[in-house]
């Protein structure tokens, strides 16, 4: 009986296998969930674990990739801190390099077996595709250094192409980083991990036959993705070091294509679902290659061609959709330019994966066929088939994977350029009050899908502003549109009294770049300070862009009232109020500002202050300063800034220095209704979750342990936070999206408002600005005409206050802005 068992057991393993092979990876999984069951009967452990594996491999193939990397920890008997792996970084408060070690102790206990190498191989594939890079390294390093020790030749082949992919992740990472920061260390890095991901391709390639195509390919794609953006790289800044190493990569293009043309038979040994892809990889690769144009491209369309009919003979419906949109992309290229068949193909690639409901491909072919509408002119229809791509892009950009997994999804590369060219065309053609509403809202799309894409959380609870009950007097849209190197800008009125609702004009581009950078720089300098210099550089650029971005809708605002800035995630960082016009006067002094996440908020409300409990918080001094780089500085005027608000409340409580700990702070905040917060305290935005962070006594707590601090509060209470103060934070140096942590802060706390200093003033003056804005609150102000008031204090002095006319210069009162609601 048991024999019959393990022989049945063992061709559900073979069937299983047939049917991933055609695509089938739904009936694949039944039918090792059908195994493990028998091998369960017969008591053998490795064949339960083997089951499991392949179970982990069919759900990859659907997209499942946390139920496989939960049944893959089962598998490999991987004991790690309550599955800690398959979590991602916003869902726990472990640290990353702290996970490292729980999983370098949890590995090392390990037992060394074929099975478990296998596990791991596909657990570190896991660990990348849902964005644990970190904890896919040490994974993949224990994996090939078990298939080294038992001599599993293919395994380790395996192993190799893996860890490649996961070093190109670590790529990607840096170079994202570079794209925020622009530091050459970065670039250095970026372009080190490549080269180690390319030498573990090569090293793969001259192992296992049957990953040797792959790791050809994946070499392939990325000397390309390097080459081209060195070069656009090179455009910009002429360094000579980026000239060679540009030079050293574009030499291995074209004998790396030869070396696949030589192995061409390869894609018969390969099962027909991994072939298909395969040559869709292939051909996408040709397809952006200079070389001898014409014939590249006709070789690619024949790869292409091939595999469509492959998925056809499969009636494989996604991979026929994803062919046919690749054969399109192919036809539509300059050198080839044959529209009508790139329109016949990319309309086909649509209807097929509408008809499937595969909306993670749908939206590219959907914005693909805009593109040849564009093309041929015909504007209105590209314009709606943009439309449908944003729309279907909104519900699934959360979940959204490359078709292949190897590759990381890219926010700016695969959902910006959506939203981009929608705003573009819109703005081209004929303007009227419609398509300028329908502008706006599609900025706020994507400034909103790129705080969710921070975040990596979909779910905010936010409104549109078109939608809240007490509209402000103006609403400016401000965005960058790089690819175009345009800036464009919206101006929305709240009372339009008889003049049209909606105005639009555009802003140099080269201005627009060259005096943010200018600005941004000296007020993210940690050294900056009000002198002279400072001073020159500050009032030259502000005037500047007050001029870009202000002026040209100077005759139809209000004399007086309160301005939203809808910004580009670049212009976060600087502070509107700091605009100056031709008569020197700053924007602060006739209009009270406020910042708006995306074009979205919670209903504005009025706090009525007596009715408001504040929970005051703040560390001068304590071990999370010194815990780790960047360490702090002693702030030496947070208990004088305490005192001061304390004395502007109706009743508040104090956390200061020892008290306020992580685990007290979340005790009051869960078990206590204190409709405002005020944190004193350093802290960081960056555009880097990990990395933005505000400092209690005894830790520091990133934006992702922020939420889950707080989340019991919100969850537990119908009281939101109606106003949250960090009034000692500053913005990373040299990160052009800081203004994200802001955003992200923000929202994590679910404030309806959230005042922040974007650099830290280490000077008594916080605490008297800070007691003005109460003192505002407590007198009826809003908050934003609160926060306008305690800037004009120090700006102004209108009422002659002893030591405030020292304070006039913008290093202090400047950095203090306000996000969300305004009332």
């Amino acid at each position: 009986m048991s024999e019959q068992l393990r022989s049945k057991a063992q061709n559900l393993i073979v069937t299983g296998h047939e049917q991933l092979a055609l695509g089938k990876a739904e009936l694949a999984l039944q039918i090792w969930e059908q195994a493990t069951e028998a091998y369960t009967q017969l008591g053998d452990k490795e064949g339960i674990a083997g089951s499991q594996i392949n179970q982990s491999i069919a759900l990859q193939a659907l997209g499942q990739y946390r139920r496989a990397c939960h049944i893959l920890l089962t598998a490999v008997k991987l004991d790690y801190q309550d599955n800690l792996a398959c979590k991602q970084p916003n869902e726990t408060d472990i640290k990353s390099q702290q996970q490292r070690e729980f999983l370098q102790q949890a590995l090392g206990k390990l037992d060394t077996s074929k099975v478990v190498t296998i596990g791991l191989q596909n657990l570190g594939d896991v660990l990348r595709i849902i964005g644990n890079i970190d904890n896919s390294e040490e994974v993949l390093k224990k994996s090939l250094e078990m298939a080294r020790t038992l001599n599993l030749f293919p395994e380790v082949s395996v192993g190799l192409l893996s860890y490649g992919n996961t070093k190109r992740g670590f790529y990607n990472r840096m170079r994202n980083s570079y794209e925020r920061t622009e530091l050459s260390s970065d670039r250095i890095d970026a372009i080190e991990k490549a080269e180690q991901s390319l030498r573990l391709y090569q090293e793969a390639s001259d192992g296992a036959t049957a990953n040797q195509l792959q790791s050809k390919l994946n070499r392939l794609s990325l000397l390309i993705e390097i080459a081209d953006w060195l070069e656009a790289e090179l455009k910009s800044r002429d360094i000579p070091e980026i000239k060679r190493k540009l030079a050293q990569f574009q030499s291995q293009i074209q004998p790396q294509v030869n070396e696949i043309f030589n192995s061409s038979t390869l894609f018969s040994n390969l099962p027909p679902i991994q072939s298909i892809y395969a040559k869709l990889n292939l051909a996408i690769s040709l397809g952006k290659l200079n070389l001898k144009p014409n014939e590249q491209l006709v070789v690619a369309i024949q790869y292409a061609k091939d595999a469509l009919q492959q998925a056809k003979d499969l009636k494989n419906q996604r991979a026929e959709a994803y062919a046919y949109g690749v054969l399109g992309k192919l036809y539509k290229d300059e050198q080839i330019n044959q529209l009508s068949l790139a329109e016949s193909s990319t309309e086909k690639a649509v209807y097929l994966s509408q008809s499937i409901q595969a909306n993670d491909i749908a939206y590219k072919w959907q914005y693909q066929l805009g593109n040849i509408y564009e093309k041929t002119g015909r504007m209105p229809d590209a314009i709606a088939a943009y439309n449908i791509a944003v729309n279907t892009l909104e519900p699934v950009r959360q979940d959204l994977l490359s078709i292949n997994p190897d590759v990381q999804f890219s926010f700016r590369e695969n959902v910006k350029p959506v939203y981009d060219d929608l705003i573009r065309l819109l703005l081209q053609s004929e303007l009227n009050q419609d398509r300028l509403k329908r502008v706006t809202e599609v900025i706020g799309q994507l400034q909103f899908a790129e705080l969710q894409n921070f975040l990596q959380c979909s779910s905010l609870g936010l409104i549109s502003l078109s939608k809240v009950n007490t509209l402000p007097d103006a609403v400016f849209y401000i965005i960058a549109l790089e690819d175009q190197k345009k800036v464009e800008v919206i101006v929305s009125l709240g009372q339009p009294n008889n003049l049209p609702q909606y105005h639009y004009y555009s802003v140099d581009w080269q201005e627009f770049q060259s005096t943010v950078k200018t600005l941004r720089s000296t007020l993210q300098n940690k050294n900056f300070i009000p002198n002279n210099n400072a001073s020159t550089d500050i009032l030259s650029s502000s005037q500047k862009l007050y001029q870009l971005l202000i002026a040209p809708a100077k005759s139809y605002l209000p004399k007086t009232g309160t301005l939203v800035f809808v910004l580009d995630s670049e212009l976060q960082s600087i502070p509107m109020a700091l605009l100056q016009d031709e008569d020197n006067q700053y924007l602060v002094e006739k209009y009270s500002i406020t910042v708006s996440l995306g074009a979205r908020s919670l209903e504005p409300k009025f706090l009525p202050w007596q009715q408001s409990r504040v929970l005051i918080a703040g560390v001068s001094k304590g071990p999370s300063f010194k815990q780790e780089e960047p360490y702090f500085e002693e702030l030496i005027n947070i208990k004088p800034e305490l005192d001061e608000i304390r004395k502007n409340t109706v009743k508040s409580e104090i956390l200061y220095n020892e008290d306020f700990t992580k685990a007290r702070f979340q005790n009051k905040v869960t078990t206590s209704t204190f409709p405002v917060l005020h944190i004193a305290t350093h802290g960081i935005f960056s555009s880097n979750p990990e990395q933005t962070v505000i400092l209690a006594h005894d830790t520091r707590i990133n934006i992702r342990q922020l939420d889950r601090l707080l989340r019991g509060r919100t969850e537990s209470s119908r009281d939101i936070i109606e106003l949250l103060v960090l009034s000692a934070c500053q913005t990373a140096t040299g990160d052009k999206r800081a203004g994200l942590g802001i955003a992200g802060v923000a929202v994590q706390a679910g404030a309806r408002s959230t005042l922040a200093s974007l650099w830290n003033v280490s000077d008594k003056s916080t605490s008297l600005l800070m007691g003005e804005f109460y003192r505002g609150l407590k007198a009826g102000l809003t908050k934003a005409e609160a926060l306008r008031k305690a800037q004009i204090s120090f700006l102004k002095n209108p009422e002659n206050k002893e030591g405030y006319k020292k304070y006039a210069h913008p290093y202090y009162w400047a950095p203090f802005i306000l996000v969300g609601s305004w009332l």
